[in-house]
């Protein structure tokens, strides 16, 4: 059975390079025999994470909505963008929430990183913090990863990279992740 994988942007904005990224990925994933759900985190809204109203209220719909949807998956691919040079608040928020209540939806998932950045590190200091929160919370995060630095120049206006050796990375980190997580699907 082919494995499950979740691919997301740690960005809501509707231009991100994060979310052309996402798309990407989620394509490639499919190529190399994976089958995937692209989740917008518009999808899942959560008000910010407050153990009072948790305690009060329990998981807001949109984090039981966004924890069933990571629960089916095997994998992860995410696109984070870097936000003063740290994990967007927006994101690690959804993390947060979802990391909480009865069910485990991160242990032993298989994690792809990738990230674009109009700077010209591609949001590489960002993903040293979203590295060590993957890996706290139980997944294993491939060693290969994908930056896109000038991520202002470096997206066609059909969403693809223009550089060939991006468009390679890209799909070798999918085919790297379908591989990795095949090994977890079910059946």
């Amino acid at each position: 059975m082919a494995p499950h994988i979740v691919a997301l942007a740690g960005s809501l904005r509707a231009g991100s390079f994060n979310r052309k990224l996402a798309r990407l990925g989620a394509d490639a994933l499919a190529r190399a025999g994976a089958s995937v759900d692209l989740v917008d985190l518009r999808e899942v809204m959560m008000p910010l994470y407050d153990g009072d109203l948790e305690e009060q209220e329990g998981l807001p719909p949109g984090a039981v909505a966004f924890k069933a949807r990571l629960a089916k998956a095997q994998g992860l691919w995410i696109a984070c963008p870097e936000y003063n040079s740290s994990v967007p608040g927006t994101f690690k928020n959804a993390i947060d929430w979802a990391s909480r209540g009865d069910e485990d939806v991160f242990a032993g998932k298989v994690v792809a990183l990738t990230g674009a950045s109009p700077g010209m590190y591609g949001a590489m200091r960002a993903h040293y913090h979203l590295r060590q929160i993957v890996t706290t919370l139980g997944c294993w995060a491939l060693p290969e990863q994908l930056l896109v630095p000038r991520a202002h120049e470096a997206f066609g206006p059909d969403g693809a990279l223009l550089n060939a050796k991006s468009s390679a990375m890209l799909e070798e980190l999918a085919h790297a992740l379908v591989a990795a997580t095949a090994k977890l699907a079910p059946g």
